[in-house]
């Protein structure tokens, strides 16, 4: 069948041209919509500004066609091959073209946007910006092949192979990656906001400035990437391998992590605010510098030097840890829980119950925190059901204030508004309390008097799991024989700001 007998039938009414061969033919601008073409052959053809719209091309052959310009939306290329074709600013939207073969084709500024591009193999292809919205493309095989600012927000691409490609630039905001294989590839600056990307390969691929803010890339393997500059704020990273990962000054600023291990990578850098770092094991880390500042501006910026760096990421979460001469009973437990509930209002930090361990003679309550400078406000409402309170607080407030009053050279300026701080939120707290009642002493059962008077130790433990006793109850004395001066001393090492 010739061009013109082609036009005649489709005129006429005629669909079906099921394995017709339109080999090296001018076929420019026809049109084709809703025809079955299954197993047809364009091979060498030109169908620039073709339009099928809706037709069949099932198994069909375009290689090496001119395709710039036509329009496939909607249409059925599955297992169609398309090798070395020219698809530029071809429109294939919501077409399908599942396990398609399209090695070596231009798809320049293609539309393909809700297409079903399943299990298709694009390796050598050249897809620059090209805009692939919502498309389906899980198994697909992208190697070799140019992506440059390509569109891929919201697409599902789980377990697609995207091996030795230049990705630069390109944008997969809330896409699905799952168990991906991208690595060895460029991606830099490419935007993963909110992706998925469990468990997904990205080893030895250069993510230089890319931004995976909220992304989850719990179990990926980051092995030998370049994150630096990287965008990873609020990203989940649990069970992600980072071994001769490049993090220099890459915002890790609220990421998840817990476990992690760092090994032999540079981090020198990296913003850091609000980051756990509990549990955290490294080897070989170089890092001279990191950003704590809660908008990775540098403007809090804490130095540190080839021995600290180890105990800075080795950290544990600070608790308080008060001992008590007498065991909690039923009517002690129950005021604590009471008193408790009310001040974790007024105080962000106080977030969960403290852990109790009662043994016939003893009480040990400890109180976890996320930060050294929720110690004291923290301490302040742990102490309050208790009968020498006031003293004991006071005894350190006082040391507080004494550091705070010292000059600029002896306490950081850092340190100053932390204590500051500090200071604050007690004050809150003495306002909070004042609606707070507690029963008469001389009202309470004798064990439950026996307990809210029997603190002996207070302890406070930092990250560095340093410890520092800042009330101990000793014979014959009320408080501590360590004066408020030398407490103060004690607390300046204790919360160890530059």
């Amino acid at each position: 069948m010739n061009l013109e007998e082609l036009k005649q039938q489709y005129s006429d009414g005629i669909r079906n041209f099921s394995g017709i061969d339109l080999s090296e033919q001018n076929l420019k601008d026809i049109y084709l919509g809703g025809a079955n073409l299954e197993q047809a052959k364009f091979i060498v053809s030109n169908l620039s500004g073709s339009n099928f719209t809706g037709a069949n091309l099932f198994r069909a052959k375009l290689n090496v066609a001119r395709l710039s310009s036509a329009n496939f939306q909607k249409a059925t290329l599955n297992q169609a091959t398309l090798n070395v074709a020219n698809l530029i600013q071809c429109n294939l939207q919501e077409a399908e073209v599942k396990d398609a073969e399209i090695l070596y084709a231009e798809f320049i500024r293609a539309q393909l946007s809700d297409s079903d591009l399943r299990g298709s193999i694009f390796n050598g292809s050249d897809l620059r910006e090209s805009i692939f919205r919502r498309a389906k493309m899980q198994g697909c095989q992208l190697n070799e092949v140019k992506l440059q600012k390509a569109i891929f927000n919201d697409a599902v691409l789980n377990q697609v192979e995207i091996k030795g490609s230049d990705v630069s630039k390109a944008d997969f905001t809330g896409a699905v990656l799952n168990e991906g294989n991208l690595v060895q590839s460029d991606f830099s600056y490419a935007k993963f906001v909110n992706a998925q990307l469990v468990r997904t390969l990205f080893y030895w691929s250069d993510l230089t400035g890319a931004n995976f803010s909220g992304a989850d890339l719990s179990y990926a393997d980051l092995k030998g990437a370049d994150l630096t500059r990287a965008n990873l704020k609020g990203a989940n990273l649990k069970g992600a391998n980072l071994v001769n990962a490049n993090l220099k000054e890459a915002n890790l600023i609220g990421v998840s992590w817990e476990g992690q291990t760092l090994v032999a990578q540079p981090w020198t850098g990296v913003k850091l605010y609000g980051v756990s770092r509990v549990g955290i094991k490294t080897r070989g880390v170089e890092c001279e510098w990191v950003d704590m500042s809660a908008q990775g501006d540098r403007s809090n910026v804490q130095r540190l030097k080839p021995h600290q760096v180890s105990l800075f990421f080795h950290e544990i979460l600070p608790k308080i840890e008060i001992n008590i001469n007498a065991a909690v009973d039923f009517n002690s437990n129950l005021l604590l829980a009471s008193v408790y509930k009310k001040l974790a209002k007024n105080l962000p930090s106080f977030e969960r119950p403290p852990s109790i361990k009662s043994k016939q003679r003893g009480t040990v309550m400890q109180f976890e925190m996320k930060t050294e400078d929720d110690s004291i406000p923290l301490l302040y409402a742990a102490l309050f059901p208790f009968f020498n309170q006031e003293k004991i607080i006071g005894s350190i407030l006082k040391s507080l204030k004494i550091v705070r009053g010292k000059p600029i050279e002896e306490v950081s300026f850092k340190f100053g508004k932390a204590i500051d701080s500090m200071l604050a939120a007690v004050q809150n707290l003495e306002r909070a309390v004042e609606m707070i009642p507690l029963p008469p002493k001389q009202k309470l059962p004798r064990s439950t008097a026996n307990f809210f008077n029997g603190i002996t130790q207070i302890k406070l433990i930092n990250s560095r799991d340093d410890e520092l006793i800042v009330y101990r109850k000793n014979t014959g004395s009320e408080l501590n024989e360590m004066t408020s001066e030398q407490l103060a001393e004690e607390i300046k090492e204790f919360f160890a700001y530059d």
